[in-house]
């Protein structure tokens, strides 16, 4: 008898494939989404923490050391309180010292801290030298706004600049320069400038203490000083003198304030 034999397959069925890879399909899933929460949660709770690590220790008190006129220990109080890090144990120092160089008036600070909870700023301030418009000019040549102050407030020379449009920093640091020099001059005669006035067409006008007016007018303004300084000595009745005028080419006019004006040529 013959025998045969049958060959049998074993199929999955569709239904058991699909249930296969959809099962496996979720779990790959499901890692994916877990290991994204981790690391969201990571960088979630590190940010936590170093924000708390900022405020460990906070400030409690500040102090002012330096000889100041202009700022006071209020100015740096505000300035800590304006901070978004306060802890004394996450402060930068040298960060903390290039963002108060910024403030007005300060031209040098060291900060320290003093444990357990005090800031100590160490300042130098910048030196004011004259008012100008609607600032003041230091020493350095820095501009520091009024900011509501008036300029009687300061003790300082005025000088008035009508065409600022073609000034810069340096334009300003050189009319001082010229100033200064000029007010030496001055002093040598007992003459006591206060007020430079520059017009829009760059004359220069002076007014004295004394109640004196100048004009030295747009040139050869040094060599006009001069000129001054040689004839005062002659002129009678100082006192009565209202105005002198320099723009002209070997000599001066003088107006008194008996309405009288007098030329003298040199």
């Amino acid at each position: 008898m013959t025998k045969f034999k049958m060959a049998v397959r074993n199929k999955k069925t569709k239904s058991g494939q699909l249930k296969f890879n959809f099962v496996w399909f979720n779990r790959k899933l499901f890692r994916r989404i877990l290991s994204l929460f981790l690391i969201v949660g990571v960088v979630w709770l590190g940010q936590w923490g170093f924000k708390q690590w900022e405020q460990v220790w906070p400030v409690k008190r500040v102090a002012l050391q330096g000889e100041t006129l202009y700022l006071g220990e209020e100015d740096f109080i505000h300035f800590v309180e304006q901070q978004s890090i306060k802890g004394m144990l996450a402060i930068d120092l040298l960060a903390m010292q290039k963002d108060a160089r910024e403030l007005d008036w300060v031209k040098s600070v060291e900060v320290r801290k003093v444990w357990p909870d005090k800031l100590v700023f160490v300042v130098q301030e910048h030196q004011p030298v004259a008012v100008m418009n609607d600032f003041i000019l230091t020493n350095g040549g820095t501009q520091i706004e009024l900011k509501g102050k008036q300029k009687t407030d300061f003790d300082l020379p005025n000088i008035e600049i009508d065409n600022v449009q073609n000034f810069t920093g340096d334009s300003y640091v050189n009319v001082w320069q010229e100033f200064k020099q000029i007010r030496r001059q001055f002093e040598l005669l007992s003459l006591d400038l206060l007020t430079l006035k520059i017009d829009v067409v760059n004359n220069w006008h002076l007014s004295f203490a004394q109640g004196i007016e100048l004009n030295l007018g747009r040139k050869n303004r040094a060599e006009r000083v001069s000129r001054l300084v040689d004839v005062y000595r002659s002129i009678e009745k100082k006192h009565a003198i209202k105005s002198i005028d320099l723009r002209y080419h070997n000599g001066l006019a003088v107006e008194w304030f008996e309405e009288k004006e007098t030329g003298l040529e040199g």
